[in-house]
């Protein structure tokens, strides 16, 4: 099955973000992909969603991500209306200001190749978060484009992939305290005294990367 490709032009238009209404645009959305990565937000109603072979059911209040070239489509379920709001932007355009942080283009790629990291978030995970006024504020500036805009949504797009990260970090350690071995565990109770919290958080992101992949 051929899959269209979207085109975006990635120089020009590092960021998009969008409100779409399934009763004013052509529905439903076809397989496709692009090089962009993106999130989308469901407002109203409750959509099926298809990403890579995999079946996805988003209703109001939750949230689904795709990375860059990924296959992924967009259904109505049933007669329910259907409204939700994505945001689009360049991964390789993003940087974080802490340099022992790996970088967030590194941590999505390992994330995609991930078992633990998944692409679909629950409404009560999201909880807290304000994804829906991020997605808002990320519209409206890249709509007006005043002075500034594009440091707003980076810091916005920033804001909410280190909270699904941190998301994806508890699943991962939750799993690692259940199924890790004692040796480890004591290993990691010996090294506290000695390691800063900056060595200890590399050696459990180096171990997050060989579990989680």
């Amino acid at each position: 099955m051929q899959h269209f490709f979207e085109y975006i032009d990635t120089l020009n238009s590092t960021y998009e973000a969008f409100l779409c209404d399934a009763s004013k645009i052509n529905f439903p959305i076809r397989p496709h992909w692009h090089y962009f990565m993106e999130m989308l937000y469901m407002l109203e109603g409750a959509g099926r969603v298809e990403c890579n072979g995999e079946n996805y059911v988003v209703e109001a209040g939750d949230m689904i991500i795709f990375y860059p070239e990924s296959v992924h489509a967009i259904y109505t379920i049933a007669d329910r209306p259907l409204k939700y709001g994505v945001i689009k932007f360049d991964v390789n355009k993003l940087y974080t200001e802490n340099s022992y942080a790996p970088k967030l283009r590194i941590i999505l790629e390992s994330a995609a190749k991930s078992r633990e990291a998944g692409i679909f978030f629950k409404e009560d995970q999201l909880k807290g978060l304000e994804v829906k006024e991020i997605f808002e504020e990320c519209r409206r500036e890249l709509k007006r484009r005043n002075y500034g805009y594009d440091v707003i949504v980076h810091n916005q797009i920033c804001f909410l992939l280190v909270h699904l990260i941190r998301l994806w970090r508890e699943m991962v350690l939750t799993r690692m305290q259940r199924f890790l071995t004692p040796r480890i565990q004591i290993l990691f109770v010996a090294l506290q005294p000695i390691l800063t919290s900056m060595q200890m958080s590399r050696l459990k992101w180096k171990i997050w990367q060989i579990y989680a992949i």
